[in-house]
């Protein structure tokens, strides 16, 4: 049975809009006391929020001016009216009257549940070190909202601003004879941890800004799979799970980051940049004369599909000359962002191309205790050097969530 939240004998209840989302339009109707909403809803690995539809609950927080001596509202859980969500309208779970005495009330609101409770000081909602989750699919997209109302028999809009930036990773393989097969995928070096102001004085950034320690934290955020993903000549998502012989994703591509500034690895491999890395294999496929798998000091090997080819193990290099179909090593491409940085509630698509317009097969990573397991080195040759031929080339494109610009990015060579 649902509640209503009394405000001096109407009903109020609280309205969202997601500003940052071109496709996040939400159509009010009003139904005489009430607001209800429609929305797409959307589904990734990271829990994006793609509309009210997709946000099951959120938190509140109000102060009334002239302010009382307690919180109006102390962050209290704001839920779906109805199980089925066929009203579209959201209510506080404790009835709250409008006071008497408050010209005004200041609102604050952040979700989805779960992502933690921030503290209130002087018109300032402060998520203190804030982090997320290192395994992709337990991230979520942090949600915050500020408005000021009067007394109304109306709701309370809340427009909704995405507090994070939101990264994917997807790579192809322009050369036909060539086999590259990607065990994981990770991003290194990123800030983890950060402080999130929200501050109701601040609206040229939509009242947010992010803050970093003077060293923060680095951490490598990605995603190793079972069963190893082949490229293609069009891109592949590389940041989750497949479950099908189609090779679709489990729960999508994305990852949801911190907004950060963006500073390549640089040539001296020193560590301090950052860089995609990935577990991968490289081979050549052609037409040819064969000799059977398990021969000793043979780095060739029958093609399991058709007879007349057979494959060479390019990289990681052949031990002893030896073709090892397990066999995985690492090579890693340094990545910038346009204008230096990742912002709130944009999306990053990088697109990696192997062996494609002039690229190849990627670089050596730093060595680095935090990289995934698997990985043969490559004895005798130092970091930054080719694995195959040339680096890998890659271009990001921006997104604003939804409507896209792109934006195209030098081949890091």
């Amino acid at each position: 049975m649902s509640k209503k939240i009394k405000l001096a004998g109407m009903v109020a209840m609280l309205s969202m809009t997601f500003v940052s989302c071109s496709n996040d339009e939400l159509k009010e109707a009003y139904q005489g006391e009430k607001i209800t909403f429609t929305t797409k809803v959307g589904a990734s690995r990271a829990q994006v929020i793609n509309g009210v539809a997709d946000l099951e609950s959120f938190r509140v927080h109000a102060e009334t001016d002239p302010k009382g001596e307690n919180p109006f509202i102390d962050h209290k859980l704001a839920i779906k009216a109805s199980e089925d969500n066929s009203t579209g309208i959201y209510k506080l779970e404790q009835e709250i009257m409008w006071p008497d005495d408050a010209e005004e009330i200041e609102f604050w609101a952040y979700g989805p549940e779960g992502v933690g409770k921030p503290t209130h000081d002087g018109g300032t909602l402060h998520f203190s070190n804030f982090s997320p989750d290192k395994e992709p699919s337990n991230q979520k997209d942090l949600v915050v909202a500020y408005t000021k109302s009067k007394k109304t028999s109306g709701a309370v809009p809340l427009n909704f601003h995405h507090a994070l930036s939101q990264v994917e990773v997807r790579a192809k393989c322009g050369d036909g004879n060539k086999h590259v097969k990607i065990k994981s995928a990770w991003i290194a070096n990123l800030n983890s941890e950060g402080n999130l102001w929200y501050d109701s004085k601040a609206s040229e950034n939509n009242y947010m800004s992010w803050k970093f320690d003077n060293n923060p934290s680095k951490q490598f955020y990605g995603e190793s799979f079972s069963d190893a993903i082949q490229l293609s000549d069009t891109y592949q998502g590389l940041l989750a799970e497949h479950t099908n012989e189609k090779k679709e994703a489990k729960k999508g591509n994305s990852l949801m980051m911190l907004p950060q500034n963006i500073v390549a690895l640089n040539e001296n491999m020193d560590n301090k940049g950052v860089y995609i890395v990935m577990l991968c294999r490289i081979e050549s496929h052609h037409k040819g004369s064969y000799i059977d798998h398990g021969t000793a000091g043979d780095a060739f090997v029958q093609d399991a599909d058709d007879k007349s080819f057979h494959h060479h193990q390019l990289y990681p290099q052949p031990k002893n000359g030896g073709y090892d179909e397990d066999a995985y090593g690492y090579t890693c491409v340094p990545i910038t962002a346009p204008e230096g940085k990742w912002e709130s509630g944009k999306k990053y698509i990088y697109k990696l191309d192997f062996f494609y317009n002039g690229s190849g097969g990627g670089i050596l990573p730093p060595t680095d205790p935090g990289l995934p397991d698997g990985g043969e080195e490559t004895p005798g040759i130092d970091p930054g050097h080719p694995v195959v031929q040339e680096p890998i080339s890659f271009s990001v494109e921006v997104e604003g969530w939804t409507e896209a610009e792109d934006v195209e990015q030098p081949s890091m060579k």
